[in-house]
């Protein structure tokens, strides 16, 4: 057991690698990211939505909650070069999760199964609260970019920034719009961004 917590609670220490390779100090880690995005979902997320069945913010929450922490042993993987090869940085995020979470019986310690159900919904994006929890990911870290590029204007060309606020162009749910609206799109902080898309 204190194997386990002490190598997941370095999650702090594992930087997001995009910040990184900017030459970003003291840029976003991965457990301020699934904060941010937790964060994000707790404000902005409904309490419920009859438009769309079987929709539990709950569930959403924990999802986002624990949604990068395989990245504490697999290390943030940027995502032009992830897309090179989907398949097996899935494949290894997913065995990093299940080393932590298929170990449901730790003696004497909660079941962890419930978690293993969420990141499974996560994982395998077949459900609606697993799409909406997707696209709050995607949101949180364009929203982040946008607040970088603003910070520092050195470090990012404006093909950067139409690459990353194109992310929330192709948002798979209404509440994911309307989120990336608010935050961003509609955002006067973010306006001149937003408009090297036009």
């Amino acid at each position: 057991n204190a194997k386990v917590y002490t190598q997941y609670s370095q999650a702090k220490e594992v930087k997001r690698e995009g910040w990184v390779r900017r030459g970003i100090v003291g840029g976003e880690n991965i457990v301020e990211h699934m904060y941010n995005c937790w964060l994000l979902g707790m404000l902005h997320l409904p309490q419920s939505y009859e438009k769309e069945k079987g929709y539990d913010k709950q569930a959403i929450l924990n999802m986002l909650l624990i949604h990068d922490l395989a990245e504490t042993e697999t290390g943030d993987i940027v995502r032009d070069e992830k897309m090179l090869d989907h398949e097996r940085y899935n494949r290894e995020e997913n065995s990093a999760m299940n080393r932590l979470l298929l170990n449901s019986t730790y003696p004497k310690k909660p079941n962890l199964e419930i978690y293993r159900t969420y990141w499974q919904q996560w994982y395998l994006q077949k459900d609606i609260n697993a799409e909406i929890a997707k696209d709050i990911d995607e949101i949180q870290a364009v929203f982040q970019f946008c607040n970088y590029y603003l910070q520092y204007p050195d470090k990012f060309t404006d093909d950067d920034a139409t690459r990353w606020i194109s992310g929330i162009y192709s948002l798979k749910t209404e509440l994911g719009e309307k989120i990336a609206d608010s935050l961003i799109t509609n955002n006067p902080k973010f306006k001149k961004i937003v408009q090297l898309l036009d």
